[in-house]
């Protein structure tokens, strides 16, 4: 009997050290690119297709008469908008990036989880994904072909 005990101890001991914290692929960054082609002087908008994240403008364009990130407040969808400063021709960039927060669900108890993950954080895992958008702006001397 002592032998079992033991032989179940040992494992126990083993099956826990050897479950580590899987990566999830939940978890990683995601960018996403966005090719954008104006003609001189017209205006560009973007409505991005979820209002579950914050977003932030991460890296501002250089050459915008505006670049403004704003919410509608009936949707709760946000909306990029982009004009380039009069006359520009040339590319500009935009990068616009979701950020993590603590919605008050799916907090998990503090200490390890199964796999051994620490928790606590505050952060759904469903929540995790932080997406990055690039908007890759071409401004034309002419308008626009199409």
């Amino acid at each position: 009997m002592k032998f079992i005990t033991q032989l179940f101890g040992i494992v126990l001991f083993f099956a826990v050290i050897t479950v580590s914290c899987k990566k999830d692929k939940h978890h990683q960054p995601i960018t996403k690119t966005i090719d954008v082609t104006l003609g001189m002087n017209e205006t560009y908008s973007f409505t991005f297709p979820t209002n579950k994240n914050n977003l932030i403008i991460e890296r501002q364009a250089s050459h915008a008469l505006n670049s403004d990130l704003t919410a509608d407040n009936t949707t709760g969808l946000f909306l990029y908008s982009y004009t380039p400063v009069t006359d520009f021709v040339g590319t500009d960039e935009i990068s616009i990036t979701t950020l993590k927060e603590d919605n008050g669900h799916g907090n998990h108890a503090q200490g390890i989880l199964p796999g051994g993950c620490y928790g606590g954080s505050g952060v759904h895992h469903d929540d995790d994904n932080t997406v990055t958008y690039v908007f890759k702006i071409n401004v034309l001397g002419v308008s626009k072909p199409g």
